[in-house]
């Protein structure tokens, strides 16, 4: 255990059971720390079974928090439902996954937080093909999108455009390996940590963003795409000729 484990777990122990509107319900609550930015915030998730929820939002509200700024780092608590945990796994698999993944169990007594990440693991498997499938023609044709706005010099939109490649790229390469892949906030750093391609993806990602000429710009994102194409290629998911001809797959 290490020694922020050990004061985290204190900080439960001395400050959520000990703060009156939370302290009747901890029991049966599952307890997560989510957020670990040691020199910013720590934040927990308090999971709630349902029918306990309804009675704590009759009480208090569903936006109930505890936002901690006497403590260092500060720390942000929610108060949540196991329905809504369900319902952010539903609208961001991917995203939900890596952060409950990641996230320290300081309590979970029943087991209902385990049960529910681990369904949402199997969900993950058997949807993962879709998923890429999806990415890497939003990821062709936001590519695709660029040399349009290059053309017409709209700085806003190759700015946003290119933005969205690199995220789909660097989204892409955890896919590739049937893994979930973080927000935006940690999306660099996790891609180089998690992945087997994710320095070289990160580094072209990096020169195609930093770079203000066009014609270097369409140098560098081909190189993105056959990158991505590469890895794709290499893993066997799908058929060279969908990677190649992929506008023949737009809905």
């Amino acid at each position: 255990m290490t020694n922020e484990e050990i004061l985290m777990r204190a900080y439960v122990e001395n400050k959520l059971y000990k703060a009156p509107a939370l302290a009747p319900y901890l029991g049966k609550a599952a307890i997560l720390w989510t957020e670990n930015d040691p020199s910013l915030i720590w934040d927990i998730i308090v999971l709630l079974p349902d029918e306990l929820f309804s009675e704590f939002i009759r009480r208090y509200s569903d936006c109930f928090v505890i936002d901690d700024h006497e403590h260092v780092p500060w720390v942000f608590t929610r108060v949540k439902s196991f329905e809504w945990l369900k319902g952010d796994f539903e609208s961001r698999l991917p995203i939900a996954l890596w952060i409950y993944q990641n996230s320290l169990i300081l309590q979970d007594r029943e087991g209902r937080f385990g049960e529910v990440l681990q369904k949402q693991k199997e969900i993950f498997i058997k949807i993962i093909l879709e998923i890429l499938r999806k990415k890497y023609l939003e990821f062709r044709t936001e590519r695709h999108n660029l040399r349009h706005a290059l053309e017409r010099g709209n700085v806003v939109a190759i700015t946003i455009i290119k933005n969205t490649v690199v995220k789909l790229a660097l989204e892409v390469s955890f896919l590739i390996e049937r893994k979930p892949y973080p927000y935006k906030k940690w999306l660099p750093l996790a891609v180089q940590r998690e992945t087997s391609n994710g320095k070289e993806v990160l580094q072209i990602s990096e020169d195609f963003l930093n770079t203000a000429d066009h014609k270097k710009t369409i140098e560098l994102s081909d190189c993105l795409v056959e990158k991505v194409v590469k890895m794709l290629v290499e893993t066997s998911m799908f058929p060279e000729d969908f990677l190649r001809k992929w506008w023949l797959n737009l809905a």
